[in-house]
């Protein structure tokens, strides 16, 4: 379930959160979608805002691109520590923001030259984060994003189709 205080920081239109398991390998990631009516809404949901917020230490920042069903995807992986009394981890976090432009963004700086267009704005936005555990082989999560970037290539297309410049 998504936590009541992130539904009320982002109003999303769509949230879906689901956690995929692969059996055979015992490998597992998380999935979060989330499109808002008012895309500046996501700059709270932004990992290097969200994750600190919540007591993870951002370790690394590695601008990344994905190529699925013939989308062309700039995101970034972002690397988080988490070290306290009560819970410890290491996560990998792959992430990219959609305009309804059809534009794929992969930082806060370039989503916000595009969502703070007052006549854009009124279009929405959404952003794919990816979650994986710290022992994920980086050929592992490029498939994994890859993977969820086909199964929703769909519902990109719709909100990819929000507005042509």
């Amino acid at each position: 379930p998504t936590p009541e205080p992130a539904i009320k920081l982002l109003r999303p239109n769509v949230i879906i959160s689901r956690r995929y398991h692969n059996i055979r390998t015992g490998q597992s990631f998380d999935l979060l979608l989330t499109q808002c009516p008012d895309g500046r809404d996501l700059a709270g949901h932004y990992p290097p805002n969200c994750y600190p917020g919540n007591g993870w230490q951002l370790m690394d920042r590695v601008p990344t691109h994905w190529d699925a069903q013939g989308m062309s995807i700039d995101g970034v992986e972002y690397e988080f520590n988490k070290h306290g009394a009560l819970q410890q981890g290491h996560i990998y976090a792959a992430d990219f923001l959609i305009m309804p432009d059809g534009a794929f963004v992969r930082d806060m700086a370039a989503f916000q030259r595009l969502a703070y267009d007052y006549h854009k704005h009124y279009y929405g936005a959404a952003q794919i984060e990816v979650v994986f555990d710290g022992d994920t082989l980086p050929a592992d999560r490029r498939a994994g994003v890859e993977m969820i970037v086909s199964a929703c290539k769909p519902l990109l297309d719709v909100i990819r189709s929000g507005i042509k410049s």
